[in-house]
């Protein structure tokens, strides 16, 4: 029963130390920094400095490729909804290879975002 007690208690710890974000809530994709040519003709890109570095969020969606502009205000974010996101990839990889049974319930449900 103690043993039981214990483990009950280090799956609330495990709950309580993940991101309070759903792997559903994180962003799919890949952050990059990408230098810009603006296109005016006198503009100092044109002799190939470019603007920039910008930081882009890259993704698929039904076999396109997407690309949307981060604020710099919003990078930091950003960044941690793609780390959420791929941690709850790799977490469902992991469960269905070893099984969904060996999950501990509270993680199950982070996971799943029940």
């Amino acid at each position: 029963m103690k043993k039981q007690a214990e483990t009950e208690q280090n799956q609330r710890s495990e709950a309580s130390a993940l991101p309070k974000i759903s792997p559903m809530q994180g962003l799919p994709g890949s952050l990059h920094h990408q230098y810009v040519r603006c296109g005016k003709a006198g503009c100092r890109c044109a002799k190939g400095k470019l603007h920039g570095p910008y930081v882009y969020l890259f993704g698929w969606d039904g076999g396109r490729l997407w690309k949307r502009y981060v604020r710099k205000a919003d990078v930091e974010h950003t960044r941690a909804l793609v780390k959420v996101y791929r941690l709850g990839q790799r977490l469902q990889a992991h469960y269905n290879r070893v099984g969904w049974h060996n999950c501990p319930p509270a993680l199950f449900v982070w996971i799943v975002g029940a």
